[in-house]
């Protein structure tokens, strides 16, 4: 049975080797010396908070799975709301660190 750092080392570039997206550094409760991993964690969790799981959840859904040529400016303002779609660059940003990420 490994714990989960182990597993996290695993899965984590060398320190002097690490890229850090710069809107990952500022993240509430994000230091740094925390993993990509712990900072992709703290960015949904972040975003969670903001929106609300529910919103979250159906942004992030509809996000990860539009093709290139759809056009949903409508439809994520829709389920984000008006006032909320400054978050929608970060979904986007938490769904290409994740697919980037774990996809090793």
């Amino acid at each position: 049975m490994s714990d989960s750092s182990d597993e996290d080392q695993l899965h984590e570039e060398p320190p002097d080797m690490r890229v850090y997206p710069e809107f990952l550094k500022n993240l509430p409760g994000v230091q740094a010396s925390d993993s990509m991993g712990y900072r992709i964690e703290a960015l949904r969790v972040y975003l969670e908070t903001q929106l609300g799981d529910q919103i979250f959840i159906g942004a992030y859904q509809h996000l990860a799975n539009l093709q290139n040529d759809d056009d949903d400016s409508n439809v994520i303002e829709s389920i984000i709301g008006p006032k909320k779609l400054k978050f929608v660059p970060l979904i986007h940003h938490l769904i290409v660190c994740e697919d980037s990420y774990y996809q090793n």
